[in-house]
């Protein structure tokens, strides 16, 4: 890999490492996910956590130093205050 595509990878990750918000929301498209599971005849209910959310949250849970279900689901909980919508629980047991 280009050494110039090494460092723009690792600059994004540090710049979501860093985000107070879900990571990914910006680059992953959420017609994109929808449009590949429903080829695979996925269907789900729209509720808080979606298969984008729910992709979204695991790899910002992923990128994050201490990987904890705790920040991930903080973060998510920002995204949607931000974003005008209701908050989830902040329990991380289901």
């Amino acid at each position: 890999m280009p050494q110039a595509t090494r460092r723009g990878i690792s600059e994004k990750v540090k710049s979501l490492n860093e985000s107070n918000v879900l990571p990914f929301h910006e680059i992953l498209d959420a017609e994109m996910v929808n449009a590949a599971l429903a080829s695979a005849g996925v269907t789900f209910k729209q509720r808080i956590f979606t298969p984008f959310v729910t992709l979204c949250m695991f790899l910002s849970q992923a990128l994050d130093p201490d990987h904890s279900c705790r920040a991930a689901v903080a973060r998510l909980i920002v995204w949607l205050a931000v974003n005008d919508r209701e908050p989830c629980s902040p329990e991380t047991n289901s």
